[in-house]
C-alpha cells in the first residue's frame, strides 16, 4: 500500500519519495474495513501488527471467516489475497476488537507519519482518485509534517489511483516524470522545494 524510497546522499543526509503512502494507519484501517473489495488489506494489516507486536492478536481482530483465510497474506502475491477475500467487509471481515484492541490501535498510531517530524527533504505524491488510501487523509499528514517542520514537497495529481490496472494509471506511473527529476535534484545537490508555507 503506497510507496516509500529513501537514500542517503554523500553527505549522509536522507532523502525519501512517498507515494500515497499508509500514513495513517489508524484512518486508513477503518477505511479498508468498510470498503468492499478491499478486506485483503485489513487481514494484512493485523498480521503486519502482530509481526510487530505478539501482543496483537489477528485471531482476535478477524472474524473467524476472515482469519480462516490469513494464510494467504504469508504466500500469495496481492492479487491471490484480494481474491480470497473480495467477499468480505465490515463485520463480516473484522471483529469489535479491530477498533478497539489497545495494543492494536496503539500499533497503528505509533506507526502513523504526522507524530514527529520526518528526515527529509521528502517528496509526498498523492493520486486525487485514489481509492485505498484517501486524498483526504495524506491531506493531514501534509499538514501535520508541515508543522513539524519537515521539508516537504507535497504534490496531488487529479485521476490517478493508488496502483497501475489496465482500465486506470496509478500514482507511481502517472507521478514518475515528477519523481525523476526530484530524485535527480537530489543526487546533483539542488535544495529541495518546500511546499510547506508554516
Amino acid at each position: 500500500m503506497g510507496s516509500l524510497a529513501g537514500w542517503r546522499c554523500g553527505d549522509g543526509r536522507r532523502r525519501a519519495v512517498l507515494t500515497s503512502p499508509v500514513a495513517n494507519l489508524s484512518e486508513v484501517a477503518d477505511h479498508v474495513v468498510a470498503t468492499p473489495g478491499y478486506g485483503a488489506f485489513a487481514a494484512m494489516i493485523a498480521q503486519g501488527a502482530h509481526f510487530g507486536d505478539a501482543r496483537i492478536q489477528p485471531e482476535r481482530l478477524l472474524s473467524p471467516e476472515a482469519y480462516s483465510r490469513i494464510g494467504i497474506t504469508a504466500i500469495g502475491c496481492l492479487n491471490a489475497a484480494f481474491t480470497a477475500y473480495a467477499d468480505l467487509s465490515g463485520p463480516q471481515l473484522v471483529t469489535p476488537a479491530y477498533s478497539t484492541d489497545p495494543a492494536f490501535r496503539t500499533y497503528l498510531r505509533v506507526n502513523s507519519a504526522g507524530n514527529q517530524r520526518l528526515g527529509g527533504p521528502v517528496l509526498l505524491l498523492q493520486g486525487e482518485a485514489d481509492t485505498v488510501v484517501p486524498v483526504g487523509v495524506t491531506n493531514q499528514i501534509a499538514a501535520a509534517e508541515c508543522r513539524l517542520g519537515t521539508r516537504l514537497t507535497y504534490k496531488t495529481y487529479p485521476g490517478l489511483e493508488h496502483d497501475t490496472y489496465p482500465w486506470v494509471q496509478g500514482i507511481d506511473d502517472g507521478a514518475m516524470p515528477d519523481i525523476l527529476a526530484w530524485t535527480a535534484d537530489r543526487f546533483a545537490g539542488r535544495a529541495a522545494p518546500t511546499s510547506c508555507t508554516r
